[in-house]
């Protein structure tokens, strides 16, 4: 009685040790393990990082795509429109270049003293430089002259009386000075001279179209 009993105490003891045994290889395994799965989890954790930068890095690379192609875009369409302003300008000149107002009285530019005055007659005021002439109590004239050639003419029309409309003058609109006065002026390079029309604000306005030769 007394022996079975001691073989079933050893044998509670035995199988005691070895689950403690089992208990303690388990723990160290599992403490050994450890560092492993924490390495593989930051490893993990590190690639899902690099996949959202990727992924951020991509869509910013697709916005600044997107962004260089409207800039592009807005560039040709400019240059586009600055093209075609350059046309009407170029356009506008080419038409310019066509005087409309190129002698007074049939006198013109480069003509002698004495071809002037064959054309006008005997002025009010004579001399080598200049001439002064008056036709009305509202038109008069003054021819000048260098080493006897006409350099400049201009007419002088009070209240405007008889004086030629701007747009057979110049074809363009007058500008408004501060002072209330209209002016343009238009030049004719290829032909080396100049047309001016002015009107005064004066209370009888007084209309002044000059035609000169470019230095």
């Amino acid at each position: 009685m007394d022996s079975s009993a001691d073989d079933a105490n050893k044998l509670s003891h035995a199988t005691r040790r070895a689950f403690c045994t089992d208990l303690l290889l388990t723990s160290t395994a599992l403490a050994l393990a450890a560092p492993t799965v924490t390495k593989a989890s930051k490893e993990v954790m590190e690639m899902r990082s690099s996949t959202e930068k990727f992924k951020i890095r991509f869509v910013e690379i697709i916005f600044y795509a997107i962004g260089v192609i409207l800039l592009l875009l807005l560039g040709a369409i400019a240059s586009g429109q600055t093209k075609t302003e350059a046309k009407k300008v170029a356009r506008r000149h080419v038409q310019i270049q066509q005087p409309l107002y190129r002698e007074y009285r049939g006198v013109r530019l480069g003509m002698t003293a004495a071809e002037a005055r064959a054309k006008l007659g005997e002025p009010a005021m004579k001399s080598d430089e200049q001439d002064f002439y008056v036709f009305s109590a509202n038109e008069t004239a003054q021819i000048v002259y260098v080493a006897q050639k006409v350099v400049t003419i201009s007419a002088d029309y009070a209240g405007g009386v008889g004086a030629p409309d701007y747009k057979s003058v110049i074809s363009e609109d007058l500008e408004q000075r501060p002072d209330g006065s209209l002016f343009r002026m238009v030049f004719y390079n290829s032909e080396r001279f100049w047309v001016s029309y002015n009107k005064s604000a004066s209370v009888v306005p007084v209309v002044t179209i000059t035609i000169g030769t470019m230095k």
